[in-house]
């Protein structure tokens, strides 16, 4: 029988309903959506989309074209793609619940097999992922075929190696490319690659499975890439699979695949130079425990750096010494507020103003890119500015301080604007590319060099039909007169020249190129047109900013799984030239080239490879007038369905049921749970609904419970019997929950529910101790309750391996049941606070500390218990009742063991086992919150004590399967510290507070 342990505030909330911790997605605005209807897909687009949606929808069918051929495979459903005109706004969709961070660029939900894209300002980006995601869609057919349309058919699934699902994708979209090339070949050369047998997590399971994938192209025709998937799909199992296309499974191919990088990349070292070799290092990823260190931006005299890391685990905005690297100050806490909410890390840069008084910083405000002028010297917000750009990124002041340049995305435009700081008005530079990367200005301010891709290109709709991923269009440099507006082409090489930079007397253009396949400094000569290299490295060089005085250069690198910043003092007298010649004469000697070229003349598949072809003659495309409309309108279909049942003549029929049904947008969501016991009478079940596309998300649900408990009190709180023994009751609870979030921004949100709730209790009659269903009826009880709540939550918490690592979460709520008016039968008033915080000592150890106090006033107080894994540890769970509670906890995590094998007649390997020691102190009591009196219950005497109880121990967390085991040894010194120490041993599930 169960035990009546729930406090009113949990048995009040439907499982499905119930508000905690969690950041929000924020609905800033609502899209009107329509459909666009092509041969292969339907393309939802809202207004001001038009110009973006069609074009989306020529790279979709183009994608589709390549990706058929690819895999030789039609596919058997309509697709719908949901098109976002910035990132911003992707990460308001419904199609997932999940948050959506900076480095998601579009995902693949598999069970209505919707594909949700964010246009980030360029259509290359877009071209790869769209073939990226619709690589996913080909795949998922090719494997589950018609389990994708059944939901009762699903169960029956198999699940493949996140290497190979994202391997394949980024092979099919990108083929390869420097960024591959530079992540493989540290990885290799670091010992950081996995084995396949492992499960690939991250961004390696994109990058090692796109190397393997690639390998196997390449060792056994291209052919066999669709192969392998074929043999999966029919032997459902990757290891047969592999063995059937090319005759080793997982473990073989991870040992020929490590083979051959090895040959490959171990050469390498010998002609290549580390970074520290030709700069000076400032920070050391490796020791602080970042990953990123990046976008520096050295100012005018060339004394400090502003840059970003993530090394406090979130990303924020550093000043450091450009001579020594010693950290100055934080200068801006980023991922915590809503006005530094993202620094868009992969396209952040920041901007010294001429005379070093200020810095441009752009973040995420809300839905809205702003432009902030911030104090180098303490990190004040000087000024905010927001153009009306759906996206913008790399502010620059001009070099006179009267104006700032930036890229800017209008409606699916990328361009180069110019503002006026003192009016802020806004005008273009150049509109027109596919691309705008990144640009500087002219020490004289009369031009400017900016990296883009096929400028004045984006009106040509032939260009979206070409998608071939082994011929991408190149990034180049240009020079724009600023006066005129003319543009002049500076870089001539096939590669991807990056980041210009201008030499301080504006004879030079500093830029970076994978013109050798590894991204490194170039110097462009304008008096005549040479490139130099500078560096021939290892990992891969970045982000290029040249004080004004000249006398100092700082760049970022990538070496050994993470990014650093790094100076040179003097640069043109200390950088060597390796290597200089006409830029016109550079040949693209990317060593990759030359495997296609090998490829291709072997297989048929493979387009043939030319610098020409991306521009060669294709059938008129279709313009938007040419496609069926459609507005969208809400048609329910459900999500997945499972269930179970079961009979045995004890109990007799017994099952459960869930089902998750929505729209396709994902803004209307239901779900149905139910569980069915012996006779209808004894039927659980929750129905809920959520009306999402607003900015303030409503629901409602209905409910039912049947359940049977043994205790003196009720699942309310209150005593069963006059003369407080146990007894046998069973009640039945049912009604409705109307509820309300309402999230200020991504980290705070207002909840607001009421509950209608009648419980109808049936106390059966005490006979010598029988407990049992069967025994006649003592006495029958009916309840209604009424009860709105009302909560506030705050969140900016970042997750590791078992729990949060860093930040801080705040809940307090208050609710009170209406005995006047709605006439609640039983009346109390409960307020609960609950503060944690987390202080990260590194990536692995951390500190964290818990707060929580309720409170229950009224005549019929709900009550809460305490003790047990969850809560005071070293006690036996719920030793402590009553209608206060106050707890604190402290943790120390930290690692424990990183992977241990052992020999004998059964090896064991254990690995990523994390270690705590704690320490919580609490209590339970009844009558006023200001009056302490703790209850303790220990075998049936209830005893009253003034000093609060004391548990301490440690512990260790392991993750096994999809399930984290905690296990705690704590001692209770029942607070006085006198001895009086009794251990216990706490097993459970779930993560850390």
């Amino acid at each position: 029988m169960k035990r009546a342990i729930l406090i009113a505030v949990v048995i009040l909330l439907l499982p499905t309903l119930v508000f905690a911790f969690g950041k929000n997605k924020v609905q800033y605005r609502g899209f009107d959506w329509s459909i666009l209807k092509s041969e292969h897909f339907d393309l939802f687009y809202y207004e001001g989309e038009e110009f973006l949606a069609e074009r989306a929808v020529l790279l979709a069918e183009a994608s589709y074209d390549s990706l058929s051929a690819f895999f030789s495979h039609t596919l058997s459903n309509r697709v719908p793609i949901m098109m976002y005109k910035s990132h911003g706004e992707f990460q308001q969709t419904n199609v997932t619940l999940e948050l959506l961070g900076e480095g998601v660029g579009g995902f693949t939900e598999l069970y209505k097999n919707r594909v949700v894209l964010p246009f980030t300002g360029s259509y290359e980006e877009l071209r790869h992922v769209m073939m990226h995601e619709l690589t996913h869609v080909f795949n998922f057919d090719m494997l589950y075929g018609g389990l994708l349309q059944s939901v009762f058919a699903r169960q029956y699934m198999f699940s493949l190696p996140l290497w190979l699902i994202e391997g394949l994708a980024e092979f099919a979209s990108e083929y390869w490319d420097a960024e591959a090339e530079m992540v493989m070949r540290d990885a290799v050369l670091n010992n950081y690659y996995f084995n396949l047998q492992q499960d690939v997590q991250g961004y390696m399971a994109y990058k090692q499975g796109q190397s393997v994938i690639r390998y196997i192209a390449y060792k056994y025709g291209r052919e066999k890439v669709s192969d392998v998937l074929q043999n999966i799909s029919i032997a459902r199992n990757a290891d047969k699979g592999l063995m059937a296309s090319i005759g080793i499974d997982a473990t073989g191919l991870s040992e020929a695949w490590l083979d051959y990088v090895k040959k490959k990349y171990y050469p390498e070292v010998a002609i290549r130079e580390e970074p520290e070799d030709i700069v000076t290092r400032l920070t050391d990823h490796r020791k602080d425990d970042s990953f990123i260190n990046v976008m520096p931006s050295i100012s005018p005299d060339g004394q400090r750096i502003i840059f970003l890391s993530d090394r406090s685990g979130y990303d924020d905005v550093y000043l450091m010494s450009a001579l020594d690297g010693k950290i100055i100050r934080r200068l801006i806490k980023g991922e915590r507020t809503q006005e530094f909410e993202s620094f868009h890390y992969l396209a952040a840069s920041f901007s010294w103003s001429p005379d070093g008084e200020r810095v441009a910083v752009v973040s995420k405000h809300k839905d809205k890119d702003h432009i902030y002028l911030v104090d180098p010297e303490n990190g004040k917000v000087h000024r905010r500015i927001c153009p009306d750009f759906d996206t913008l990124f790399r502010p620059r002041y001009s070099p006179d301080s009267r104006t700032m340049a930036f890229i800017g995305v209008d409606a699916g435009r990328p361009g180069m604007y110019l503002m006026d700081l003192e009016t802020e008005e806004v005008e273009a530079l150049h509109t027109g590319a596919l691309e705008y990367l990144d640009f500087a200005w002219s020490p004289d301010g009369e031009r400017i060099a900016f990296t883009a891709i096929a400028p004045g290109a984006i009106d040509s709709l032939r260009l979206f039909n070409l998608v071939n991923p082994s011929n991408k269009p190149q990034r180049d440099i240009f020079l724009l007169n600023v006066e005129d507006g003319s543009v002049a082409r500076l870089t001539q090489c096939r590669s991807e020249d990056l980041s210009p930079v201008w030499s301080p007397n504006g004879s030079h253009v500093l830029f970076i190129s994978d013109r050798n396949g590894t991204y490194n400094a170039y110097v462009y000569s304008l008096e005549d047109s040479t490139s130099t290299q500078i560096s021939d490295v290892l990992g891969g060089i970045f982000n290029p900013t040249w004080s004004a005085d000249g006398n100092r250069i700082a760049i970022s690198a990538f070496q050994a799984g993470g990014w650093d910043i790094y100076v040179v003092k003097d640069p043109i007298e200390n950088l060597e030239a390796l290597r200089t010649q006409k830029e016109s004469e550079w040949e693209y000697e990317a060593p990759w080239v030359a495997e296609m070229l090998e490829m291709a003349a072997a297989d048929t598949l493979l387009d043939a490879f030319g610098p020409d072809e991306a521009f060669s003659p294709v059938a008129a495309p279709k313009t938007l007038e040419d496609y069926e409309k459609a507005d969208y309108k809400v048609r329910f279909s459900p999500d997945w369905v499972s269930g179970a049942f079961s009979y045995n003549s004890a109990d007799g029929l017994g099952g459960m049921t869930r089902i998750s049904i929505s729209d396709v947008l994902g803004n209307h969501r239901i779900y149905i749970a139910a569980d069915f016991f012996a006779s209808f009478e004894n039927i659980d079940f929750v129905t809920n609904y959520w009306y999402l596309p607003q900015r303030v998300d409503y629901g409602f649900g209905v409910f039912h419970f049947k359940n049977y408990y043994y205790s003196s009190r009720t699942t309310m709180g209150t005593p069963i019997s006059p003369r407080g023994e146990d007894r046998l009751f069973s009640e039945r609870n049912f009604g409705g929950v109307l509820a309300l979030a309402w999230p200020l921004d991504k980290f705070r949100r207002f909840d607001i529910d009421f509950t209608g709730m009648r419980i109808s209790r049936d106390v059966f009659r005490n006979e010598g101790g029988v407990i049992s269903p069967d025994l006649p009826v003592e006495t029958h009880q009916d309840e209604d309750i009424f009860v709105p709540r009302l909560s506030y939550t705050k969140d900016t918490t970042i997750w590791g391996y078992t729990g949060p690592i860093g930040g801080s979460r705040f809940s307090m709520s208050i609710e009170r049941s209406i005995v006047d008016g709605l006439g609640s039968d039983l009346s109390f008033t409960t307020a609960t606070l609950d503060l944690r915080k987390y202080y990260m000592f590194s990536r692995g150890t951390q500190l964290a500390g818990r707060l929580f106090g309720a409170t229950s006033q009224g005549s019929h107080p709900a009550c809460f218990y305490l003790g047990g894994a969850n809560t005071l540890r070293g006690y036996d769970d719920y030793m402590f009742e009553g209608n206060n509670l106050a707890l604190a906890s402290a943790e120390l995590r930290f690692p424990f063991i990183h992977q241990l094998v052992t020999g004998g007649p059964v090896p064991l390997s254990l690995g990523g086992v994390r270690g705590v020691m704690f320490f919580d102190i609490g209590g339970a009591w009844p009558g006023h919150f200001t009056d302490p009196r703790f209850m303790h219950i220990e075998d049936g005497v209830v005893e009253y004590r003034s000093d609060p109880f004391v548990g301490y121990g440690f512990g260790i967390r392991m993750w096994f399967s999809y399930f984290l085991m905690r296990l705690d040894f704590a001692w209770a010194t029942s607070g006085r510290f006198d001895g009086q120490v009794v251990r216990r041993t706490h097993f459970s599930l779930g993560g850390d507070f």
